[in-house]
């Protein structure tokens, strides 16, 4: 099963992009549900990180080899 941002969520986070490494692990990509200085978390692994703009997220991402993750073959949700 294939996780969708939406089936990702928490008290304070939604998520909004699931990315990939290389390697095929998940990134996830969360934007914070209340007003703050640094409203977009990457996390990936054990590692968290803040950003202010969606495209600081997705620019630190991309940077670091990540991709967004793409349906297997065959799947009708393509």
């Amino acid at each position: 099963m294939l996780l969708k941002p939406s089936d990702l969520y928490n008290a304070a986070y939604d998520c909004h992009i699931i990315m990939e490494t290389l390697k095929g692990e998940s990134v996830l990509i969360l934007k914070k549900k209340t007003d703050s200085p640094m409203n977009w978390c990457v996390m990936q692994k054990f590692s968290t990180y803040f950003f202010a703009t969606r495209k600081e997220a997705i620019d630190f991402c991309e940077k670091n080899g990540c991709s967004i993750s793409k349906p297997p073959r065959g799947d009708k949700n393509r």
